[in-house]
């Protein structure tokens, strides 16, 4: 509480829940020490040009920072994550918590502050599933705590895929006041569902899990977890895949089992010799700030086709590596390293590429992975970085549609001489921490 005002509430397993408004951005330079008011950690540089408040920074209590009321950073088990304008969880797995309340001596810095209503989030009609029941996000000013998932197992998410259009939840799954004790079959949208479009799972007052389509960020606290609908089926080997629309199995998250970024559209599950995270289905979009950073069917971001600027009024001049960073943190993602390309591309038909600028993003099944990433290599290179922890340099991947002989998984420029090259034969593909709440 500041002021009377109620910025967040604790659930009882220890989440988090912010009251829409507050801003929460990623912080690289994040001090994993202490800090208090008279030596903050210094943000990004991009921070300013972005309409970072640099004033009144704060520490609020163990791994929360402040920037004032509406500009919130979260820091978590030393990695440092985002969130801008509206609701996101987290939890800090630390028994001292947060109880929503702030020490005397941030709250006279902050008592000017105030806690806005964000605007709606983008929703699609087509979410409505039945009469009373519409899928959105929560536009009210305070939040309340979403209801606790409990799953048989904190190492795999909450669905199961059972077939091509079908996806149920798993024996053991507790939600809302429900609790499935066998797998639950999952009740699709009334038109069907929608190619290359994401779906959350919501649990009704009458028990029954249902699929709605969501078109933006979704946090409804009704929202169990969710999926993708793919153009085409995942690589069953090292041939690539196929052509016929299904439920992604990778692409499942729940609320435990999910992104570390706040969008979990268009992302899928990958596993490499540094760890899980999650891979963006899709080239990174030119219109990242409309569509998110993975989606079907959008005007891929490379030099020809620069992408937004994360104010949203102009473009980037050119796409080169830094720019590729920084559309990608504005949305708490990074840049994959070179084992992590390697693990989110290989499945594809090696040595070979598609032949012609693919413009917008979209089905390329001889070179679909095993995980669902669409377009891997062999369409356009891909920024990404050596993997160094410390000062990680600029690399080129994958390999673009005119390198049919090299173009594959292991198709790797390292440490490269030009990361301020630009060019039409050059995107990039996000990448996020896997956050697994036990």
């Amino acid at each position: 509480m500041i002021d009377g005002e109620r910025i967040g509430t604790r659930a009882a397993d220890g989440t988090l829940i912010f009251a829409p408004g507050l801003q929460v951005r990623p912080l690289a330079e994040l001090s994993r020490e202490a800090c208090d008011v008279s030596t903050p950690p210094p943000p990004p540089p991009d921070f300013n040009a972005d309409g970072w408040d640099m004033t009144c920074r704060v520490r609020l209590r163990n791994g929360l920072f402040g920037a004032r009321i509406e500009r919130l950073w979260i820091k978590a088990d030393g990695q440092a994550v985002w969130r801008r304008e509206r609701l996101f969880e987290i939890t800090l797995k630390d028994s001292r918590g947060y109880d929503g309340a702030l020490p005397a001596s941030a709250r006279s810095l902050l008592s000017a502050s105030t806690v806005t209503t964000p605007p709606p989030s983008p929703v699609a009609e087509s979410a409505r599933m039945e009469p009373d029941m519409t899928l959105h996000t929560t536009p009210a000013a305070i939040v309340t705590a979403a209801p606790t998932l409990i799953k048989a197992a904190a190492t795999r998410p909450a669905l199961i895929v059972t077939g091509r259009e079908t996806i149920g939840l798993r024996a053991g799954t507790g939600f809302a006041g429900h609790l499935f004790a066998a797998d639950t079959p999952v009740a699709p949208p009334g038109g069907g569902y929608q190619i290359g479009a994401d779906y959350a799972v919501i649990i009704g007052d009458d028990g029954v899990p249902r699929a709605g389509l969501i078109t933006g960020i979704p946090d409804d606290p009704r929202v169990l977890g969710g999926f993708h609908f793919a153009p085409g089926g995942n690589a069953p080997a090292r041939a690539g895949g196929d052509d016929i629309t299904a439920i992604n199995p990778c692409s499942c998250w729940d609320l435990n089992f999910r992104p570390a970024c706040p969008d979990p559209r268009g992302m899928v599950f990958v596993e490499s010799l540094e760890g899980p995270f999650w891979c963006d289905i899709y080239l990174t979009a030119a219109d990242h700030l409309t569509h998110g950073t993975s989606a079907f069917g959008v005007t891929i971001a490379d030099g020809d086709d620069p992408p937004q600027r994360p104010g949203g009024k102009t473009r980037f001049k050119k796409f080169n590596c830094t720019t590729a960073r920084a559309v990608l943190a504005h949305h708490g993602k990074g840049l994959l390293s070179t084992n992590e390309f390697a693990a989110a591309a290989i499945g594809g038909t090696e040595q070979t590429a598609c032949g012609q600028d693919p413009v917008i993003t979209g089905l390329d099944a001889p070179r679909t992975n095993r995980s669902g990433v669409m377009q891997p290599f062999g369409s356009l290179s891909v920024w990404g970085h050596d993997g160094d922890p410390d000062t990680p340099r600029a690399s080129l991947f994958g390999g673009s549609w005119i390198f049919g002989g090299s173009a594959g998984s292991r198709y790797a420029n390292v440490a490269c001489y030009w990361p301020d090259f630009s060019s039409g034969l050059i995107g990039a593909r996000g990448r996020g921490d896997h956050l697994q709440l036990d």
